[in-house]
């Protein structure tokens, strides 16, 4: 994979991260690397091997329960 391919792809899992609270959007995650919405879905696919959808829905799943209640 190409290194400056996985940092794109990193920078905006950075910016999701900042971002917990705030609703997104593609455009958003685009605009955050200069990119345009459509080179940014096929990088995304590229990278991860995962249309954008299931890339965002897995990512969203996983920081949703990030933030869950801990029970020890």
């Amino acid at each position: 994979m190409n290194d400056a391919r996985k940092r794109v792809i990193l920078r905006v899992l950075e910016s999701m991260q900042e971002n917990l609270g705030e609703q997104l959007t593609v455009d958003d995650m685009a605009r955050t690397v200069s990119y345009s919405k459509f080179h940014f879905s096929h990088l995304v696919q590229r990278v991860t091997g995962l249309p954008l959808g299931k890339f965002l829905s897995r990512f969203g799943s996983a920081r949703s329960s990030d933030c869950s209640p801990q029970h020890h």
